[in-house]
């Protein structure tokens, strides 16, 4: 029997949090594509701007190149807000109460339906920063909260569930490629992958492909 699938496409607002630029696009890309499609909008929230994967350039170009690539990528995929805050990349444990106010702000703007933060078996640090940070902000609220997977690692503490992606799987690898000038050897280690996993995940709805989520909250 397949998975259910996510009873999200009635959204008003969603709001994707990433700790850095093209971590919504490699962990759930055509998840993105179709929301928006489906007439949910859409409210991205970058943490950093994932500078530290060039270190041979310096740090304002890299911030520079990352900030461009980030608002091209919004605007193909039709995403109608993206919000920087600015801190900095390899350091969010320290640095993500400086925004703390911040997100709360975001969160009663906005008055997300749902949020989405990276899988709680995510060991980069930066990515448990941001999510212990939001759980901790939304606890005790009608928020759903899902988490997405960026390096794949199965997360079998919490219900799964899985989008079907097929129609948008080709336009999410191009997204991804957008971000190669800045980050060409991370988004080249993630495209195998990120195809695998999107296959893995379609056969448990048995569809081409799929992208897979944990119910946190």
């Amino acid at each position: 029997m397949g998975a259910p699938r996510i009873a999200c496409w009635k959204m008003k607002t969603i709001i994707v949090f990433s700790p850095h630029p093209d971590d919504l696009q490699i962990a759930m890309g055509g998840t993105v594509l179709k929301l928006i499609k489906e007439g949910t909008k859409v409210v991205e929230v970058i943490f950093s701007s994932g500078h530290m994967s060039n270190p041979h350039l310096r740090e304002e170009i890299v911030k520079g190149l990352r900030r461009k690539q980030t608002e091209k990528v919004s605007k193909l995929m039709k995403i109608p807000q993206t919000i920087h805050l600015d801190l900095e990349d390899g350091n969010l444990k320290e640095e993500v109460s400086k925004v703390e106010n911040k997100i709360k702000e975001i969160l009663n703007r906005y008055k997300p339906k749902a949020v989405y933060i990276p899988s709680l078996a995510d060991k980069h640090p930066d990515h448990k920063a941001v999510s212990e940070k939001i759980l901790n902000l939304t606890k005790g609220t009608k928020i759903e909260v899902l988490g997405y997977d960026v390096w794949g690692v199965d997360d079998k503490r919490y219900p799964r569930t899985y989008v079907d992606i097929t129609p948008y799987f080709k336009q999410k690898i191009r997204l991804m490629r957008m971000f190669e000038e800045t980050e060409w050897f991370s988004i080249y280690l993630q495209m195998l992958p990120v195809w695998l996993r999107a296959k893995k995940s379609g056969r448990k709805i048995k569809c081409k492909y799929a992208e897979r989520f944990y119910k946190l909250q």
